[in-house]
């Protein structure tokens, strides 16, 4: 699995600076996950939402295109500033400064955060239950004392429409039952932020799903 984590960096967004603690995480199946603190606060602000495909291979196009600027022929990297995306190369004893790479993949994050963040108003949307609890290792210590789970598509496996349920610890407690997926899928597809309520029952996790519209 693909994973991209970014952490210390001072970010602009939408008029204010996030900064210190700020840290994006990036998963191959679409789970983006960031925090932050904003301005003067204390308080770190947590969240995640899903990204399309497409927007999973931009990153990574990205990622591939930052690896290109830190090995061209002839530049040897002497220095990596993570904190202002500053990337010092070495050049036949000329340095030269590259301030891209990093800088392009945050650009591209506070797009896809002023795309999915503006959603605050709550909508119930159904009731169901955690479904395929018996394929997770360790599901009992994974699920204990967890109230809310976070929900995102799942796009491996033979359904294409899978929505899987995750703790806050970023682990998969299992799946939305398929009678009830395609539909959440379809929004999540959308750019909607799903998630749930877990309530554990005598014989199973009873979820109640909510859109945040």
């Amino acid at each position: 699995m693909m994973s991209n984590r970014f952490e210390g960096i001072k970010l602009e967004f939408e008029g204010l600076f996030y900064g210190g603690s700020y840290e994006i995480e990036i998963f191959s199946d679409g789970r983006f996950y960031y925090s932050f603190i904003e301005n003067e606060s204390i308080e770190i602000q947590r969240g995640c939402f899903q990204i399309l495909q497409k927007e999973i291979m931009m990153f990574e196009e990205l990622m591939e295109h930052f690896e290109l600027l830190k090995k061209q022929g002839n530049y040897t990297v002497t220095e990596f500033r993570f904190g202002n995306s500053l990337l010092l190369l070495q050049r036949n004893g000329r340095k030269e400064k590259i301030e891209v790479g990093k800088n392009m993949i945050f650009e591209y994050s506070k797009l896809l955060m002023d795309k999915y963040m503006k959603s605050t108003k709550r909508v119930f949307l159904l009731d169901t239950y955690l479904d395929g609890t018996k394929y997770i290792r360790n599901f009992n210590w994974k699920i204990k004392n967890i109230t809310t789970l976070d929900l995102f598509r799942e796009f491996s496996g033979t359904y294409i429409n899978m929505v899987a349920a995750y703790n806050e610890r970023k682990e998969k407690v299992g799946y939305v039952p398929k009678e009830h997926s395609e539909v959440l899928a379809r929004l999540v597809d959308s750019g909607k932020k799903l998630y749930a309520l877990a309530i554990p029952t005598d014989e199973a996790i009873a979820l109640k799903i909510y859109m945040y519209d």
